[in-house]
């Protein structure tokens, strides 16, 4: 079993799901363990965890798993990225933010907090 520390200032199961998401931790562990496969030879059917540790007193400790479904899509991902970059090395285009002047869309939560705070007073 493969073991991947992660630091972290809530440990709690849905803060670390949270964490998880927001960072692709799924698509780091697709990495880690196609590596270790493609690097010693074995089968690729070694689990991860995470062990999650908080960053301030009194450092609490939690393991977690990610269900089956979320780690594929991490190796899709992966995937993916290893085709992106190999397209990219190839035709030396890289994909980057538009060239173009961009309207912004003010997120969902913003017009709530408006609406909590001014349009009441």
């Amino acid at each position: 079993m493969a073991v991947d520390l992660k630091t972290t200032a809530d440990a709690s199961k849905r803060a670390f799901e949270k964490s998880v998401a927001t960072y692709e931790y799924t698509v780091q562990r697709a990495w880690y363990l196609e590596a270790y496969a493609y690097t010693t030879g074995a089968i690729n059917d070694t689990e991860m965890v995470f062990l999650a540790v908080e960053k301030e007193p009194p450092y609490l400790v939690a393991v977690y798993q990610v269900p089956s479904v979320w780690a594929e899509k991490g190796h899709v991902m992966a995937a993916r990225a290893r085709s992106v970059w190999k397209q990219c090395n190839a035709t030396g285009d890289w994909p980057g933010y538009a060239p173009t002047i961009q309207l912004l869309d003010e997120p969902t939560w913003h017009v709530y907090q408006y609406e909590e705070e001014y349009a009441n007073a």
